[in-house]
């Protein structure tokens, strides 16, 4: 039917309609399938003379012993696998040719750690009065971008009991934002350190609870409410890895004892006066050294070596270490990292300065303290004011307090924060308000001092602090060009540029820079990280 195929496709005018005439039931084809006919229209006219139809016959052969073949390898297990080895054999012959990358462990390790496969991206840190934490990423999901000034912000955690009682039953109480390859330090009112690095604290959305403390550190419950601080350290070394390894480990001795090259000296009450037996630190002169700063509840202050901690592995056990010894009734209420490089004219003697009783001088961070009643003070770091001590020390006075007035909070201000003209404090009450006033109206002073007006309050909040109107809550250093975010007793967070902030005089009232739920008020303010490169 070969010449009844061929004129009926020479006398349609289209393709088209030349397969729907194949397709079609009347004679001489009865009706071709689709694909069939489109098979039809392609055949070449060299094959339409002959159609080769021993290359077909063959062809309709192999195909059929085929089909058999693959039926009888899907109906047997043995059959399938004997295929798998056979291609997997082919395949190596095919592309077996060495590796042209090169993968190496970094430094001296000499073995991958866990945390070479986490990203270093950043994140938040969220510590409730309760005992829960969890981290929020920073890069990604709800508090990836900045909101305006002056909103109420987003719900940062789920807080049991919020919604029932007149009073919070849970609240945040740290509120810290860093990166996933930083260690964690946490530091109880009774003076004990331990340490966790970021990346373990389980990742968790803004309306979760988070798991319990005791889930990554099995310290004592009654220390779960009791934390009052949480401060991130960059990771700088592969040396630092043992912090995650060292913290499922048994250490030898008793994590609550002081080391016994400290003694048990305590300082006198007395401003700075050392009394036998107390063992100073004060680290190498000519390298940069950190140190962890505690401020207590009763005014004193205290500068230790942060090695002091880093090198013990109780620090990062099951007991912690002790940081401090405590006077009848005080408490450590805050603690911050700083670091000295070299030191200041003030630090040194005349057999170390020059002809002219000058000298080059190293870099010291200060320390900002201020008070609920609106006063702040600020003062360098060095050796001359807060000198470092071993872990068993009590410290010095830092400030004096006005009757009826108490600390509210502090930070650390790096040397070359504080020599920026264009650095600014950070100033947040309780009630909302805040503002930015330049760093330089802060001058440094002695410690010991009584401290000046950082900031008034609004008439409508009581004009005063505490129970009768606002508070001042946090004091931050920062630049114009920097991004915060702050964290509310409800739960509630708000990421916003620190731009937004209008600059004005320590004596000014600021502006709202969150609207508060009803009974909350702000509790911390964290800087949010630059992006890594």
């Amino acid at each position: 039917q070969i010449d009844g195929v061929i004129s009926i496709i020479r006398k349609e005018p289209s393709r088209a309609a030349a397969r729907a005439r194949l397709m079609s039931p009347e004679p001489p084809l009865q009706g071709l399938s689709f694909n069939q006919s489109e098979a039809v229209l392609g055949l070449q006219l060299g094959r339409l003379t002959s159609l080769d139809e021993v290359a077909l016959v063959q062809e309709k052969e192999t195909l059929a012993k085929d089909m058999a073949y693959w039926t009888q390898v899907l109906e047997d297990d043995a059959s399938a696998w004997v295929e798998i080895r056979d291609e997997t054999k082919v395949l190596k012959e095919k592309f077996a040719v060495p590796r042209r990358s090169k993968i190496e462990l970094g430094e001296s390790s000499g073995k991958l750690a866990e945390e070479d496969l986490i990203d270093n991206s950043r994140s938040v840190i969220v510590v409730t009065k309760a005992g829960y934490i969890k981290r929020m990423p920073l890069d990604t999901g709800d508090f990836s971008e900045s909101q305006g000034r002056g909103t109420r912000g987003k719900a940062g955690a789920k807080l049991s009991g919020a919604a029932k009682t007149d009073a919070y039953s849970d609240e945040v109480r740290h509120f810290v934002a860093c990166k996933d390859h930083d260690s964690l330090l946490f530091v109880s009112k009774q003076g004990r350190v331990h340490g966790v690095k970021a990346w373990q604290v389980p990742l968790a959305s803004r309306t979760a609870k988070g798991v319990p403390l005791p889930t990554l550190l099995p310290f004592l419950s009654r220390e779960m409410s009791d934390m009052v601080a949480v401060l991130p350290l960059e990771s700088q070394s592969k040396a630092q890895n043992m912090f995650a390894e060292e913290n499922t480990e048994e250490t030898g001795g008793d994590g609550d004892d002081l080391d016994e090259a400290e003694g048990e000296a305590v300082e006198a009450e007395a401003e700075g006066e050392a009394v036998e037996g107390e063992v100073l630190l004060p680290g190498d002169p000519s390298s940069s050294s950190k140190y962890l700063v505690m401020v207590t509840k009763l005014g004193w202050i205290k500068r230790t070596p942060l090695e002091a901690f880093l090198s013990s592995a109780a620090t990062f056990g099951k007991r912690g270490l002790g940081a401090i010894t405590l006077g009848a009734g005080d408490e450590v209420r805050w603690a911050r990292v700083c670091e000295t490089t070299g030191k200041t004219g003030e630090d040194m003697g005349d057999e170390e300065k020059g002809a002219e009783g000058k000298a080059e001088e190293g870099s010291v961070d200060f320390v900002v303290l201020g008070t609920r009643a609106g006063y702040a003070t600020r003062f360098e770091l060095s050796d001359a004011q807060v000198r470092p001590t071993g872990r068993s020390s009590r410290g010095v006075r830092a400030l004096k307090l006005r009757e009826g007035d108490e600390i509210a909070d502090m930070d650390v201000i790096p040397a070359e924060v504080a020599a920026d003209p264009a650095a600014d404090l950070l100033v947040v009450t309780r009630g909302g308000m805040g503002k930015r006033v330049a760093l330089s109206d802060f001058g440094a002073k002695r410690r010991g001092g009584l401290g000046m007006i950082a900031t008034k309050f609004k008439a409508n909040k009581g004009g005063k602090a505490f129970e009768d109107g606002d508070g001042l809550a946090c004091l931050r250093a920062c630049f114009e060009a920097d991004e915060i975010m702050l964290s509310t007793t409800s739960g509630v967070i708000v990421r916003q540029k620190v731009g937004n902030i209008p600059r004005q005089g320590r004596a000014a009232t600021g502006v709202r820079v969150q609207r508060l739920d009803e009974r909350a008020t702000i509790t911390e303010v964290a800087l949010v990280p630059e992006a890594a490169e």
